[in-house]
C-alpha cells in the first residue's frame, strides 16, 4: 500500500513538472522554488497573525491570575520550530517580542519594563533563535515517537525557562546602565524574584499545553515535509 502511494506521488510530481515545462513554458526548478517560498510565507503569516491576536486579546496569550501574568506564547516558538525549522522558531520569537513591546504601550502602566525593546523584543528573539536551532538539529534525528514526544515536552518547558533567564538578565543589565525611573530605591532583586515565581507557574502551564499539542505539532511538521516533497 505504501509503495503504491509512493509511486502515485512520484507520477504526480513528474506530471506536474511536465505541465509546468510544456504547457506554461516555465523553468520547473524556478517555479518550484517560488512555490515553496510562497507556501512557507503563508504558514509564517498564519503564525504571526495568531501571535498578535493572542498578544492583544485579554487573557488569551497573557493570562492574569491574581498577581501572576502568565504567558503561553513561548510554547508557540517550539511548535513553529517543529513545523518550520530554525527560521520558524526565530521569526515567531521575534513576533512575540514585538507583540510584547506593543502590548506594553496599549495595556501597560508606568512600571512596565517591557516599554524597552531590549527587554521585550531581544529576549524573545534569542529564545526562539536558540530553541529553533536546537529543535531543527535534534528532533529530526530522533526516530522513536515516544522519545520525540518527551523531547518536545522538554523543549516546551525550556522555552519559558530561557525566556525568563534572558528577560531577567537584560532587566538587570539595563538597570545597571540606565536605571529604571520607577524603582525609586526599591530593590531590583524583589522584582526579579517575582518574575521567577511567575516563571514557576508558566512552566506548569507550558507542560500542560505541550502534552495537549505534541501530536498536532508533529502532524504539522510531517504535513509540511510532505508538501515540500510534492513541490520539489
Amino acid at each position: 500500500m505504501k509503495s503504491s502511494l509512493k509511486n502515485l506521488s512520484l507520477k504526480f510530481i513528474y506530471f506536474k513538472k511536465w505541465i509546468i515545462q510544456n504547457v506554461f513554458k516555465l523553468d520547473p526548478d524556478k517555479y518550484e522554488s517560488k512555490s515553496r517560498k510562497i507556501h512557507r510565507l503563508s504558514l509564517l503569516t498564519i503564525y504571526i497573525s495568531l501571535i498578535f491576536l493572542l498578544s492583544f486579546i485579554p487573557n488569551t496569550g497573557y493570562i492574569q491570575v491574581f498577581i501572576f501574568n502568565i504567558t503561553i506564547l513561548p510554547v508557540f516558538m517550539v511548535i513553529a520550530a517543529v513545523h518550520l525549522g530554525w527560521s520558524g522558531g526565530s521569526i515567531i520569537g521575534l513576533t512575540i517580542g514585538i507583540g510584547s513591546f506593543l502590548r506594553a504601550y496599549i495595556y501597560g502602566d508606568a512600571t512596565n519594563m517591557f516599554y524597552f525593546p531590549d527587554i521585550s523584543i531581544l529576549p524573545r528573539f534569542l529564545t526562539g533563535f536558540i530553541l529553533g536551532g536546537l529543535i531543527s538539529k535534534i528532533i529530526p534525528v530522533i526516530k522513536k515517537q515516544n522519545i520525540r514526544t518527551i523531547a518536545f515536552i522538554i523543549f516546551a518547558i525550556l522555552a519559558p525557562l530561557l525566556n525568563t533567564m534572558f528577560v531577567t538578565s537584560l532587566i538587570y543589565l539595563h538597570n545597571s546602565i540606565w536605571p529604571f525611573p520607577f524603582m525609586n530605591g526599591r530593590s531590583l532583586i524583589v522584582w526579579l524574584g517575582l518574575i521567577y515565581i511567575n516563571f514557576i507557574v508558566e512552566i506548569s502551564v507550558a507542560f500542560a499545553i505541550a502534552v495537549l499539542f505534541v501530536s498536532a505539532a508533529f502532524q504539522l511538521g510531517k504535513r509540511y515535509e510532505n508538501t515540500i516533497t510534492i513541490l520539489n
